[in-house]
């Protein structure tokens, strides 16, 4: 009796017949049965998907995938709050001027409302053909632009040394002091760098243990004669490259004089070049380019095949065979305990 009705301004779905009906249904809901599941099934018919409880804690929520505006035994602001950002997120934001007065709009990330991706489409996969292709490459020799020859500082001579090498290195400015090496003996000294000429890949390496021994850490360079044709000078490339990754601290280059003279040679040592060879009195430096892929090519007679007996090997193998291969060698490292 107590109780001032007004005209309802939020439709009211009642859980004793599941209508939307006026605030009259309080005074049948102490005596009715509780029909929650029929309101919500009304609810959804007439199109609401989205449910907010007001009340002391979220029960009612958990039913209907909701949102509670408070929670038993939590901070009230916060958990308002909460339910507030929780509601912006899934589409059903708020009237901001009133929640945040005097606030600015600032725009936020889309994706997480627009689902816009951010990630590269993979595309269409190459062939596996254009895959390997795009591994290959070769050796390409470059002519390096001419440089002053100028050197400072004491430089150490050892191995096979000549007179016009020593007089090029003094002519160019530098000290030089020249020892051979034998038997692992070398005196110390501090070194602007060190020239040697070893006579073969176990020579080359004999130089580079005994400047480790002796403490001398200046740069190394190995001076070849035709190393392009001449195996036994090739391989001292080879362990050059080696020594160049394992002691890049105290590893100069690799020089390749063949027929050049010896006064071109300080024009390359101390540069940025660490592979050179001289070629018609001009210095080339090595750089690794993409290789031309060779098309048509049919193998016949005898093929080589190095490394040919593991797995690969007898996949290019079959595949020489299926070509026209008349006779295929497979050679390994392991020798005759590839076969077991």
């Amino acid at each position: 009796s107590t109780v001032t009705f007004h005209p309802p301004a939020i439709p009211i779905a009642t859980t004793s017949t599941g209508d939307v009906t006026d605030l009259s249904y309080w005074l049948d809901q102490v005596r009715s049965a509780v029909r929650f599941a029929d309101a919500v099934d009304a609810l959804r018919v007439k199109g609401v998907t989205k449910f907010l409880e007001v009340g002391p804690d979220g029960v009612l929520s958990a039913l209907v995938d909701g949102i509670p505006a408070m929670r038993k035994g939590r901070d009230e602001p916060l958990t308002l709050m909460t339910a507030v950002a929780r509601a912006h997120i899934e589409g059903w934001s708020p009237d901001w001027t009133s929640l945040l007065a005097g606030g600015q709009r600032v725009d936020l990330p889309t994706y997480p409302f627009q689902r816009q991706r951010y990630w590269l489409d993979a595309g269409t996969p190459a062939p596996a053909t254009s895959t390997v292709d795009g591994w290959l490459y070769r050796e390409a020799w470059t002519p390096l632009p001419r440089r002053d020859a100028a050197l400072t500082g004491t430089w150490l001579v050892v191995g096979h040394a000549s007179e016009e090498l020593v007089a090029a290195l003094a002519a160019a400015g530098a000290d030089t002091v020249t020892a051979p090496v034998r038997e692992g003996r070398l005196r110390e000294g501090s070194f602007a760098g060190v020239v040697a000429l070893p006579a073969d890949a176990a020579d080359a390496l004999n130089i580079v243990q005994t400047l480790g021994d002796a403490g001398v850490d200046a740069p190394l360079w190995c001076v070849t004669r035709g190393a392009a044709t001449d195996p036994v000078q090739r391989a001292i490339w080879g362990l050059g490259r080696v020594v160049a990754l394992e002691h890049p601290d105290r590893w100069g280059g690799l020089i390749d004089l063949a027929d050049a003279d010896p006064a071109l040679l300080p024009a390359v040592l101390g540069g940025v070049e660490d592979q050179v060879m001289f070629r018609g009195g001009i210095a080339h430096g090595r750089r690794l380019i993409r290789a031309t892929v060779t098309t048509g090519w049919t193998p016949s007679g005898t093929v080589l095949v190095t490394g040919g007996t593991g797995a690969l090997g007898g996949h290019v193998a079959r595949w020489l065979a299926a070509e026209g291969a008349a006779r295929i060698v497979l050679v390994s490292r392991r020798g005759p305990e590839a076969l077991a």
